[in-house]
């Protein structure tokens, strides 16, 4: 496709024998990341349809995953975002592309101080200022968050700070995530810490979560350590200091250094005592690995408000290397105004709070469009009645992991070609079943993805040729298995698994010379077998799954 002209890719795209293949060649053309298949794309896609748009989603979804995004692509999604598309998913979905490929972008050597990454800058800010109601605050903050632009790293904390708005303030922290760590400066952290010590007003649980967040991903001193555990002796909010104590005593157990300041800290008998330290509630930090080479990791968390009801939970899973952190896929479930739907006391400030759940989900660092499953009564309703009990596609994409070609010039005059391409594919499915009259209910999620490597190596010259290439493949799927019981006490039992999965490695090596008739090659294959696994989790979870499951 990289090779192909627009016409030719037009031609492709409006044939008719296609029409079942139209969102895998989407896919494709947008990896293809070319003046001609964006083109093309551009004048093939119809972003003013206020229904039809599953076309223009997967184009954006594949586009905001791209390597190395031409120019041109920013000034398409830029124009996008200056029009006003009347479909209002399709214009969060416009704008947090544009957020992503902005980041990318000017991540690229030589790049940094682009014309576009500063039109885009100011495109964002103009429209984060002129907003008037916090859904299009939000759209413009996911977006920032996905730009990662180290300008707007005030912008971004004073919303946080300022905004009497608790999604709009947790948003605003959650969006610094892509901002270089080397900005986060004392100052900074003292503001941060003011967020989450509510030194100046009252935060919500989960802004003061996205706050510690950022703190704890640097060193903390002894004084840090000292306040966090104090913070978490509040006697009105136990389900909180829980899950305080769960994110430093989690991270303890992977930092040496933390682990010794924990111990001097807790060396004091006002805090080293079971009112401060006995088991409070349900929520809970827990990190653990899917596996050691690669080394791949997982963060499960859960963090229930006052009456123990859901607020925020999730998975994040990185990819570790000895000098940094790759985040892979990061998928959460958050939820507000539950209190009354059970029975609950609502709290006086949350009495006007209306029910709301949804899902976000992370792919490679770039936050994707949440997914709102009710807002209300009325259509939480609707969602229990409609609820998939069969397993329905949420999410469908390929896009690049990696995408590297380059020539190099040997001390010997020759030259070698190295060519690297990984691709992933990812399906995401679920279904929920719910029954008020047992007051239960269970929900699966079905993650299914595919991964292709291929990489060569080539030399050649007038007179040979010689190299290697390999291909990598693997496909699986994790499902993850959540039982509630809400008859009498709230009881949750979770569970993650997998198959067992085959990882198939083909190896070629290859010589021709001028003069010899026939050309050397060597093939390999090889394949190696994991065994079906279940993932631990938080030893009081398992225990719920005791009970639940005798």
């Amino acid at each position: 496709m990289r090779h192909l002209s627009k016409d030719a890719i037009a031609n492709i795209l409006n044939d008719k024998q296609y029409n079942d293949l139209t969102l895998p060649l989407i896919d494709i053309l947008s990896m293809a990341q070319t003046p001609s298949s964006q083109a093309a794309l551009m004048e093939f896609l119809n972003f003013d349809e206020s229904y039809n748009i599953e076309n223009v989603e997967r184009y954006l979804l594949a586009t905001a995953l791209s390597t190395h995004p031409p120019e041109q692509v920013l000034r398409d999604l830029l124009g996008l975002f200056r029009r006003s598309v009347q479909n209002e998913k399709l214009r969060q979905s416009i704008a947090q592309a544009l957020g992503a490929v902005t980041n990318t972008f000017f991540r690229t050597k030589g790049q940094e101080d682009h014309k576009i990454v500063a039109e885009v800058q100011a495109a964002f800010l103009k429209q984060l200022d002129e907003c008037d109601d916090s859904s299009c605050l939000l759209t413009v903050i996911h977006s920032l968050g996905n730009a990662g632009l180290p300008e707007t790293l005030e912008v971004l904390l004073k919303r946080a700070e300022l905004s009497k708005d608790s999604t709009v303030s947790e948003a605003a922290l959650r969006a610094l995530r892509r901002i270089d760590r080397k900005l986060i400066t004392t100052v900074i952290r003292d503001r941060l810490k003011a967020i989450f010590h509510q030194k100046r007003r009252g935060y919500d649980t989960p802004v003061r979560s996205q706050a510690l967040s950022i703190i704890l991903d640097r060193d903390l001193t002894l004084d840090e350590v000292h306040d966090i555990i104090v913070e978490s002796r509040d006697p009105w909010n136990t389900d909180y200091d829980m899950f305080i104590q769960s994110r430093l005593f989690d991270l303890m157990r992977h930092n040496e250094k933390l682990r010794e300041m924990v111990k001097k800290v807790l060396s004091d008998p006002d805090l080293a005592n079971y009112d401060v330290l006995a088991p409070k509630g349900k929520s809970l930090a827990f990190t653990s690995n899917f596996s050691d080479d690669p080394a791949v990791a997982y963060v499960m968390y859960v963090e229930n408000g006052r009456s123990g009801v859901l607020k925020r939970s999730g998975m994040d899973i990185d990819v570790l290397s000895s000098v940094q952190k790759l985040p892979l896929y990061r998928f959460g479930m958050f939820a507000a105004g539950l209190e009354g739907l059970i029975g609950d006391e609502v709290d006086e400030e949350d009495a006007e709070t209306v029910a709301t759940a949804g899902m976000s989900l992370d792919m490679v660092g770039v936050s994707l469009r949440p997914i709102t499953f009710f807002k209300g009564k009325g259509e939480l309703m609707s969602a229990v009645w409609n609820a998939p009990s069969e397993l329905m596609s949420v999410l469908q994409t390929n896009f690049l992991l990696q995408d590297h070609s380059e020539r190099i010039h040997l001390q010997n005059g020759l030259i070698a070609e190295l060519d690297v391409l990984g691709l992933a594919s990812l399906d995401m499915s679920a279904k929920l079943s719910v029954s008020l009259w047992n007051k239960n209910s269970l929900s699966l999620v079905r993650n299914r993805g595919a991964v292709f490597l291929t990489s060569a190596l080539s030399v050649s010259s007038s007179s040979f040729r010689t190299g290697i290439e390999s291909t990598t493949n693997l496909e699986s799927f994790l499902n993850f298995q959540t039982d509630v019981d809400f008859y009498d006490e709230l009881k949750m039992c979770q569970q993650m698994n997998r198959p067992d999965f085959y990882l198939r490695r083909n190896v070629t090596k290859f010589e021709t010379a001028r003069g010899f008739p026939r050309t050397f090659v060597s093939k390999i294959s090889r394949q190696k077998h994991f065994n079906a696994e279940s993932f631990p989790l938080p030893d009081r979870n398992s225990e719920n799954c005791r009970i639940l499951k005798p």
